[in-house]
């Protein structure tokens, strides 16, 4: 459904809640900040190039608001507006979608300067995302001076709406387009006006004034029936107060009923939204000397009364399902702090907590005595098509989505005016229209149609835990480096005389605590080598095994077995000392056990759980002069690995999610020595240390559905890139079989903190 402007507010917060994920333990990488399809803001912002100074005065809540308008009917699309420049009140429209992320609206110059001539907004969109509108400066829209009502499409770009005969005002702003596209609804002036009505036949024409009032006003049309028959809005009547209306071509503009205020001449009321088919419209009225929610029904007001079966109340109707059945918004509650509420025809008002009460879920308040209390909630701003999905804000500013069991596929409704052109839905979630993050465009898919449980959660805690899933690919390249540069690190100690054969059995055993990252790696392998005279073949097989914990108590168990091939060489020099080659590809394969925790209902821990297959292979090459002083082998290393995470959906929990396939390319060059000094004939000390960095700055991001909410796009946290690591450690002659164990460290980065590395080699 189309979003009015009254969200603003309440998508602003959204937003910003959203930006704040990265400050949980569990996502994918260190330092995580959320990007790509999550934050208009910083996506608009880095396209464009902008970082205006000026805006450092100001509080983040001021420069980085967010104006959300529209979304298509199956919800894979909505539009809104951003600050490129709060300072200097240069806003930017933005349409975001399931598949691209944020982007401008139209192909704009990323080159485009930070002035008033390239100020414009996105205001709403059209069912199938092919018509959007807003208000633009000549530098976007190519109109007259002033800011203009446009319409954007793929084939006409953006095009100036013109304006009323007879009105002259340089500004005007579309709010809102029909659901088939083809009625555009809005105002001439600059915050209102005189409320229009567009079509490509007949252009802008004025709706016209309420009865007893023919000067101009400031009247704003803000929303319209699916094929926008019917217009509501707010009007100035003849006595100057603020009155909804109802618009249509027979009747004209006509005013609502109110319900009585505490004197007459102050009865008044605003229209909020509209129901797809044009007959039932929520919003509120003064009451006495409150406001109370209320809807209209063909024409006729009736209060929605309050909570616990009162018969009024201080609340403020929101929005309203598609099918028009259910209104939300927020109501005055115990202490006079506000709560969110659903309304029904059957059930009255509701908390939102005691409507999913009501549903069978579990409520946790904030008072252990008083275990029914609603004061989780402080608004319930938006709704789905039938209701089952209510998203507002809590009591401490965080945004929550809550639903019972059911949430309705838009695709599904046969009505016409209800749905638009009916195919807005489609069961298959984490659904992708190609490779994310590098893999091959496998998804996990909700193949049983699953609709998930019902609950609340924020989106805070949401974004969270949908993290764990780049942990665990973050876990198997921690997995893979370790198999390549913990038991296989100093390659030339494997290295027998022509004609010989080694074998060697090894081990290592290593935490992985960097940053967020709370978890242990284990591996073990056994190896055989030959050596042809002019190269040595190595084979090795091996089993690694990581756990990782995750948010709030989840945990990720990845095992895989791999393969090892290795090949050894002398370009230069003679049996003492020179110049080797050493190249090692390695592949692997095993499956991932995922446990993904969240907090719901005001507090209690609930969890999704996950199996994916992983898979993944590196190839390493190195040079390294060996003796080039004493005891002293330096080299250099040039190191790839590819890691994927296959798709799967999750079961159980309130909120499971399905996930796209995620993959990760690593590349990395060290730079280091091998030493060695022999204490007597049977015992040597050995040391490593070397310098790494990671060429790549940042990871792929994590994909995916929240079944029976919609697509979600974590963008991905960026890499250390620089680290050292040292190895310590003693070899010592058994007499025909050597053993060798060496502890090691890093400073920070992308491999495991700390491990120890046991090896026992024959020769024969």
């Amino acid at each position: 459904m189309r979003r009015p402007i009254y969200k603003e507010l309440f998508q602003s917060t959204a937003w910003a809640s959203l930006s704040l994920l990265a400050a949980f333990p569990g996502l994918a990488q260190d330092a995580a900040s959320i990007e790509t399809g999550l934050d208009p803001v910083g996506s608009i912002r880095d396209y464009f190039g902008d970082n205006d100074p000026a805006d450092d005065e100001f509080s983040d809540a001021l420069t980085d608001a967010v104006s959300i308008g529209g979304m298509t009917a199956d919800g894979s699309s909505f539009v809104g507006t951003v600050y490129r420049s709060y300072a200097q009140g240069i806003y930017s429209g933005f349409v975001w979608s399931d598949d691209s992320g944020v982007r401008p609206v139209g192909e704009r110059d990323p080159d485009a300067p930070l002035n008033a001539s390239q100020y414009y907004t996105a205001r709403d969109i059209s069912a199938d995302g092919s018509v959007i509108v807003g208000k633009a400066a000549p530098g976007v829209s190519g109109g007259d001076y002033g800011q203009r009502a446009y319409r954007w499409t793929e084939a006409g770009g953006f095009e100036p709406l013109g304006s009323i005969e007879g009105n002259t005002n340089p500004f005007s702003e579309a709010t809102a387009v029909s659901g088939d596209g083809n009625v555009i609804v809005g105002y001439v002036g600059a915050t209102g006006g005189e409320a229009f009505r567009w079509t490509a036949a007949g252009g802008m024409e004025s709706l016209g004034w309420l009865e007893g009032r023919e000067s101009y006003g400031n009247d704003r049309a803000t929303g319209a029936s699916w094929d926008g028959s019917v217009i509501v809005g707010s009007a100035l009547s003849d006595t100057s107060q603020f009155q909804s209306f109802r618009w249509t071509e027979e009747g004209g503009m006509v005013a609502l009923p109110t319900l009585a205020a505490f004197t007459a001449n102050r009865n008044t009321a605003g229209a909020a939204a509209i129901s797809w088919d044009g007959t039932v419209i929520a919003g509120h009225s003064l009451l006495g000397y409150s406001n109370q929610a209320v809807r209209w029904v063909d024409g006729e007001i009736f209060s929605l009364g309050g909570l616990n079966g009162a018969t009024s109340s201080l609340s403020m109707g929101r929005d309203i399902s598609g099918d028009g059945l259910v209104i939300v918004g927020d109501v005055s509650g115990s202490g006079g702090r506000n709560s969110g509420f659903r309304w029904t025809e059957d059930d009255g008002m509701l908390t939102v907590e005691d409507w999913l009460r009501a549903n069978g879920v579990t409520i946790i308040g904030s008072h252990p005595a008083e275990p029914e209390r609603s004061d989780l909630t402080a608004s319930a701003d938006a709704t789905n098509e039938d209701g089952s999905v209510i998203v507002g804000t809590t009591r401490d500013g965080s945004v929550y989505i809550a639903r019972v069991t059911g949430t309705s596929d838009p695709g599904e409704d046969d009505d016409d005016e209800g749905t638009g052109d009916g195919d807005g839905g489609d069961d298959d979630t984490g659904d992708g229209d190609g490779d994310t993050g590098g893999g091959d465009g496998d998804t996990g898919e909700d193949e049983d149609g699953d609709t998930g449980g019902g609950g609340l959660i924020t989106v805070t805690d949401l974004g969270a835990s949908l993290g764990t899933s780049g942990v665990t690919n973050a876990a198997t390249l921690s997995s893979l480096s370790l198999i390549v540069n913990g038991a296989g690190s100093r390659p030339l100690d494997r290295r027998v005389d022509e004609g010989r054969f080694t074998m060697w059995f090894g081990g290592d055993l290593a935490s992985d605590n960097h940053g967020s990252r709370d978890g242990r790696i284990g591996l073990g392998e056994i190896g055989l080598g030959y050596n042809f005279g002019a190269v040595q073949l190595n084979t090795v097989l091996g089993y690694t095994g990581f756990d990782q914990n995750t948010f709030l108590g989840g945990s990720t168990e990845v095992r895989a077995g791999y393969v090892k091939l290795e090949m050894l060489g002398q370009i230069s020099g003679d049996s003492e000392r020179g110049l080797w080659g050493v190249l090692t590809g390695t592949g692997l394969w095993g499956d991932a056990d995922i446990s993904r925790n969240y907090r719901t209902n005001g507090g209690l821990i609930d969890s999704s759980f996950g199996h994916a297959d992983v898979e993944g292979y590196g190839i390493r090459g190195r040079l390294q002069w060996e003796n080039a002083a004493p005891n002293i082998s330096p080299y250099g290393e040039l190191s790839y690995a590819h890691t994927c995470l296959g798709g799967y959906t999750e079961t159980g929990g309130a909120f499971p999610a399905s996930f796209n396939r995620l993959c990760d390319n690593i590349t990395e060059a060290r730079l280091g020595v091998d030493a060695s000094y022999a204490l007597s004939d049977r015992f040597s000390l050995i040391g490593t240390l070397e310098g790494v960095h990671r060429f790549e700055d940042r990871g792929s991001n994590v994909t995916g559905n929240v079944i029976g909410l919609g697509a979600f796009d974590l963008g991905a946290a960026g890499y250390e890139q620089n680290w050292a690591r040292a190895l310590v450690g003693f070899e010592v002659d058994m007499g025909g079989s050597t053993l060798s164990v060496m502890g090691n460290t890093t400073t920070k980065g992308g491999s495991a903190d700390n491990w120890i590395a046991a090896n026992w080699r024959i020769t024969f």
